[in-house]
């Protein structure tokens, strides 16, 4: 069973932290921090990351500009910062999937591994939607300045899927599809999920969705285990 989404996944904070941990001090500047990327997230999300300037961000969040610098160094690193404990979970569980095909003894074990990555990332999406959103909105923009930790997300992500494709292929448990017309194609398909999730558009619930995405794309797929026998036979 997937772990339970975790709403309101703390942030990183700068490595530089004032007084002991959990002392006055240490507690106002994750309050500030905070409040700086929860103004952040909400101003990305209605402009653009490129539509909004720390003057914004800081409006937002009721601090002085001044007091930005101390806590970042820039728009780019309170991009990295809102996505780098989703970033480090999303990968994280493609790493598990690819540990666990790397075992795979057949196609259900390929079958049940796929359908285990789908329901965890399914459960990030639940459990971080408005990052999930944000993620959907930038990631396919160019990469410059603020949007750079976005993309570089995209790129690790794509990587990610990819190496599960050529584990399986290694394993003969997949079909000789090019994994990369595979690996694309299948997150294009996860986007498009989301977007009709987030958009209201999508009639069964996330999780239900995801995992008959997953049957799908490995029935059309993964080798045919008829096939696999006859080959077997008449090589023996």
């Amino acid at each position: 069973m997937p772990s339970k989404p975790r709403r309101g996944t703390p942030r990183p904070l700068p490595e530089e932290r004032p007084g002991a941990i959990g002392g006055t001090r240490d507690k106002n500047r994750r309050a500030r921090t905070d409040s700086l990327l929860k103004a952040a997230e909400q101003l990305f999300l209605e402009r653009g990351l490129e539509n909004v300037s720390i003057d914004d961000i800081t409006r937002e969040a009721g601090v002085a500009k001044g007091s930005f610098y101390r806590y970042f160094s820039s728009k780019e690193d309170v991009s990295r910062s809102l996505f780098a404990a989703l970033a480090e979970r999303v990968l994280g569980a493609f790493a598990r999937a690819e540990r666990k095909l790397r075992d795979a003894a057949g196609p259900a074990a390929v079958r049940a591994t796929y359908l285990r990555l789908g329901r965890e990332l399914a459960a990030l999406v639940i459990g971080e939607p408005s990052l999930a959103r944000l993620y959907l909105q930038e990631s396919r923009s160019p990469d410059v300045n603020a949007r750079t930790p976005v993309r570089q997300l995209e790129r690790e992500i794509s990587a990610a899927a990819r190496r599960l494709t050529d584990v399986a292929l290694g394993h003969g448990l997949l079909r000789k599809v090019h994994p990369q017309v595979s690996s694309l194609s299948v997150i294009g398909a996860v986007e498009r999920l989301l977007y009709a999730y987030f958009h209201g558009e999508l009639e069964v619930d996330p999780l239900v969705a995801m995992q008959d995405l997953v049957l799908i794309v490995l029935d059309g797929i993964r080798v045919d285990e008829t096939a696999n026998a006859q080959r077997s036979t008449r090589r023996s």
